[in-house]
């Protein structure tokens, strides 16, 4: 009924994968390794959430200080981004949001550019499709229609 998409899959045994080192900095050396070679903004932001401190996402592998560190370079990333670079993004719309949202002060605003490709590209990322399926009703008619049953 209920599908994984990769980002969960993914997501599970790199959490598994860091937890296993047991030491704060043991983490915090891993994830500067890795970082640089992730290629899109949102895998590295999905990567930061994980092992940082934000509440019912991150799992605190790293200290506060740390994570908030990661943040900021990440939000620094975004800011030095090309449209080029930013409309390629899988979760654009979070990246934008977050960027704008958490901008410190001493960061300078974060101004989301106002182009027709940027708009076109945060339209598709927001696009989904819902699948559902009705449980009860339809099954329990076509159990009491189908031959012995009552």
């Amino acid at each position: 009924m209920l599908e994984f998409d990769s980002r969960f899959t993914v997501g599970r045994v790199t959490y598994r994968l860091l937890r296993s080192l047991k030491d704060p900095v043991a983490v915090q050396a891993a994830v500067r390794q890795i970082l640089p070679e992730l290629t899109t903004l949102s895998s590295k932001f999905e990567l930061i959430l994980q092992i940082g401190h934000r509440e019912n996402a991150g799992h605190k592998l790293v200290s506060e200080e740390t994570a908030i560190e990661f943040e900021r370079s990440w939000r620094a990333e975004v800011r030095a981004s090309p449209l080029q670079r930013l409309v390629k993004e899988w979760d654009l719309a979070r990246i934008l949001f977050l960027t704008k949202r958490e901008t410190d002060p001493s960061e300078g605003p974060f101004n989301v550019d106002s182009s027709p490709e940027l708009t076109l590209a945060l339209l598709r990322v927001a696009r989904s499709e819902v699948i559902s399926q009705t449980m009860g009703a339809g099954l329990s008619a076509d159990l009491l229609n189908s031959p012995g049953m009552l």
